[in-house]
């Protein structure tokens, strides 16, 4: 996956265009994003095609100041958030199947003046993005029944800093991981079991054998039971 930003200072002009053309070429870019294009939507659509860009969202300039513009072609890749004048937010999933992934293509404002407007759109756009990530985490209610998991949420939460949100974000994917971690670890276990009985179960039937195999299965029938509760 290519993006491409580019502050490209004005698209007004066709010379502007055709100078764009051939290094759109040389980066094979899947997805565009220009700043300062200095046209409003309908202009902008127009350049956009022209440089190979079928689906887009363009957002109309100040005026001669600003201008922003995303471009790409296949039809389900780019899915749109919101936008502004300053900023474009989309999530882009690259295959069918794949999982989604954001991209925020930003400008800051156009008059120094306003730079504390620009920082605030930042801000406003991280605790977005990260109520967004919070409200795809899922809380299991088997790990409840995992002694660590009481700890592991303590030493998260501890171990995190920042604001509120950024903190409920690393403890949603630190519990993500340590929950991957407990998953593969049961599975091997369960695993090493089932081997040894077959083990036991091949070797000659001597009855110091039956006290083992009893007690393997024993683990194994625990084991297997706790996986059907979650």
């Amino acid at each position: 996956m290519k993006i491409l930003c580019w502050n490209v200072c004005g698209l007004g002009s066709p010379q502007a265009v055709r100078r764009l053309q051939p290094m759109l070429k040389v980066y094979h870019s899947h997805i565009i994003f220009f700043m300062e294009t200095k046209l409003n939507a309908t202009r902008m659509e127009v350049v956009r095609r022209r440089c190979g860009f079928f689906n887009g969202i363009d957002v109309t300039s100040d005026g001669s100041q600003g201008g922003l513009s995303i471009g790409w072609n296949d039809c389900d890749l780019v899915h749109l958030k919101n936008y502004s004048k300053n900023h474009i937010d989309v999530e882009i999933q690259e295959t069918k199947d794949a999982t989604r992934w954001q991209f925020t293509g930003f400008y800051r404002a156009l008059e120094v003046r306003n730079k504390q407007e620009t920082w605030d759109l930042l801000r406003q756009l991280e605790n977005v993005n990260l109520r967004r990530k919070l409200n795809r985490f899922r809380f299991e209610s088997w790990w409840t029944l995992e002694n660590s998991c009481e700890e592991e949420t303590k030493k998260l939460w501890e171990k995190s800093s920042s604001s509120y949100l950024s903190r409920m974000d690393y403890l949603a994917n630190g519990l993500k991981l340590w929950a991957s971690n407990v998953r593969h670890k049961r599975e091997g276990e369960v695993k090493r079991l089932h081997r040894r009985l077959e083990e036991l179960n091949c070797r000659e039937r001597l009855n110091e054998n039956f006290g083992e195999i009893l007690e393997v299965k024993l683990h194994l029938n625990l084991k297997i039971d706790k996986e059907e509760r979650y």
